[in-house]
């Protein structure tokens, strides 16, 4: 999944692998308005980082894949993690916000062996 955001506040999530279980996300890149971002597995942390010049002013690119138990993450073009996890192994993807109005565009979702897809605008 990858998706264009822009950040008013708070932050914003793209996530993968997500099951039925509503009261816990799955894999999912966060990042915030301060360019603090994390990785996570439903509550954990599986890496973590800060973009040192980030500018708050501009879209900028989320990019979450998944190979197997490969999970790699990137902003803007640039790898910032590559984890190894098998804690869930299928599911769907999404996005989320926190209680601000950010915005997401270009929302692409595929698998690794066919050309993503973009998702109609609404």
């Amino acid at each position: 999944i990858s998706s264009d955001v822009f950040i008013q506040a708070g932050d914003v999530e793209i996530g993968g692998r997500f099951d039925s279980n509503m009261s816990q996300l799955s894999y999912r890149l966060s990042l915030d308005k301060s360019g603090d971002w994390r990785l996570f597995y439903r509550d954990k942390t599986l890496a973590s980082g800060w973009i040192f010049v980030f500018d708050a002013s501009i879209w900028h690119r989320l990019s979450l894949s998944f190979l197997g138990e490969r999970i790699s993450a990137a902003i803007d073009g640039k790898s910032i993690a590559q984890v190894t996890d098998r804690s869930a192994k299928a599911g769907m993807a999404y996005i989320v916000t926190s209680y601000y109005p950010n915005l997401f565009d270009n929302i692409r979702v595929g698998s690794a062996a066919t050309e993503t897809t973009p998702v109609p605008k609404l």
